[in-house]
């Protein structure tokens, strides 16, 4: 008996991969689709280096080297391949530096520069093994594997460390390592870098800038398995704890006061 022959397939399966390859490590990847934007208000724009600006809408691909600027009433959400996320509050100005991973080995790189504006990052799985790095004008912040909110200025840059292994702040010939979540760090132009405890206004501040504030806080704190209780979802810390504590089932549930994101 003779079997049909698969040689047709077996060339187009060769053919397309070897188009794959060619896509990945060709001449130009540094201009590769590095993210998406998952989330948007206002008209928030992105300039990729080798394309007109255009307005970031839910879905638009956002590249390695995309310059990204918000106005006052703008925010965007961008999500990388690895998983690591990035909200951009209003008057934000930021560019994409650099990404490189490899999916895999779940290793690669991210570097962020930013010149103004509040941002909150969420680390991916690049971050679990190397620091996810942000430049700014006065520091250069690294964030392992967590969550941490900049207030950037033209003169200096205030990191909030909110969960995770550990967040570095670099400049002017100064170090800070902080490992405790709530702690902030300082940076002034032209001088080391200060560490200080988070105090309640400054979180509330932090996430004001944030969007949006409720639901993106509640997811984090949900895919943490309840590690933190957000006050600012009404409702979600009894129905936690009524879930962890049967004797609790029968209270009501009432809404709590807005507090800080983490």
């Amino acid at each position: 008996m003779i079997r049909p022959a698969r040689p047709t397939f077996s060339l187009l399966r060769a053919a397309l991969l070897g188009t794959t390859a060619l896509v990945l490590c060709g001449p130009h990847p540094v201009f590769a689709r590095v993210g998406v934007t998952s989330a948007t208000n206002g008209d928030p724009l992105g300039k990729p280096p080798q394309e007109a600006e255009r307005i970031l809408r839910i879905g638009i691909d956002v590249q390695a080297n995309e310059a990204i600027t918000t106005g006052a009433n703008d925010r965007a959400h961008l999500v990388f391949l690895d998983g690591t996320s990035l909200t951009v509050g209003p008057n934000a100005q930021l560019t994409i530096d650099k990404f490189v991973y490899d999916p895999n080995t779940k290793l690669g790189e991210l570097a962020v520069s930013a010149t103004q504006g509040v941002l909150r990052l969420v680390g991916g799985k690049i971050s679990k093994t190397n620091p996810i790095t942000i430049t700014t004008p006065s520091s250069t912040i690294g964030i392992r594997g967590g969550i941490c909110v900049l207030d950037i200025k033209p003169n200096n840059t205030t990191s909030t460390f909110l969960f995770g292994n550990n967040m570095t702040v670099s400049g002017n010939g100064g170090t800070q390592n902080v490992t405790r979540p709530g702690s902030q760090v300082t940076t002034n132009a032209g001088a080391p870098p200060r560490r200080t405890l988070e105090s309640s206004s400054s979180s509330s501040d932090a996430c004001s800038a944030m969007w949006p504030p409720v639901r993106h806080c509640w997811w984090t704190c949900r895919s943490r398995r309840g590690r933190c209780l957000p006050q600012s979802r009404p409702g979600l810390r009894s129905r936690l704890h009524r879930r962890q504590s049967p004797a609790r089932r029968r209270q009501p549930t009432t809404p709590r006061a807005k507090s800080a994101c983490a």
